[in-house]
């Protein structure tokens, strides 16, 4: 024998309905709309013909962590003076958006570079597959540096490339 009356059944079967329906539309809207953001972090070697004198060739470095749509990393070269080799790290953060992101930081003035001492560095991209396409430019420079980079396998302990 039930203890339920016919008004809680339709009661409790309309609650469950809706319930049901309302996570079914809710499912179609995210697999149709909600996308995760692409995943930018790594280390990418910058090829560029155009990079300020203090700067070693071939040997500058853009850096990405990433969390969700942010972006926290460093632009890391070398000034080379004599046989003297020495570090410059520019610290940068940002946002994705999409496959575009934009990245800005500050160059301390302490490290051995005067042509770029002080100002401001601003990264502009795009990532297609494994590779970045952007641009560099200094305190909001109307002269932009173009480069590409292309990310670097991640190593392991036992130096196999990922």
């Amino acid at each position: 024998m039930s203890h339920f009356s016919p008004k809680s059944l339709m009661f409790y079967g309309t609650m469950i309905g809706s319930v049901l329906i309302f996570f079914n539309v809710v499912s179609n809207y995210g697999e149709k709309n909600l996308k995760a953001p692409s995943l930018l972090g790594g280390s990418y070697p910058i090829e560029s013909n155009n990079l300020p004198q203090c700067f070693a060739k071939n040997q500058v470095k853009l850096t990405i962590d990433q969390s969700g749509l942010y972006l926290f990393g460093k632009l890391t070269g070398y000034s080379q003076i004599g046989d003297k080799k020495k570090e410059i790290v520019i610290p940068l953060d940002g946002m994705l958006n999409q496959d575009h992101f934009s990245l800005t930081g500050k160059f301390k003035g302490q490290q051995d570079c005067s042509e770029l001492a002080n100002k401001t560095l601003k990264i502009e991209a795009e990532k297609k597959d494994k590779t970045i396409f952007g641009s560099l430019s200094w305190d909001n420079s109307q002269s932009k540096l173009t480069f590409m980079a292309t990310l670097e396998p991640k190593k392991t302990e036992a130096g196999i490339n990922h």
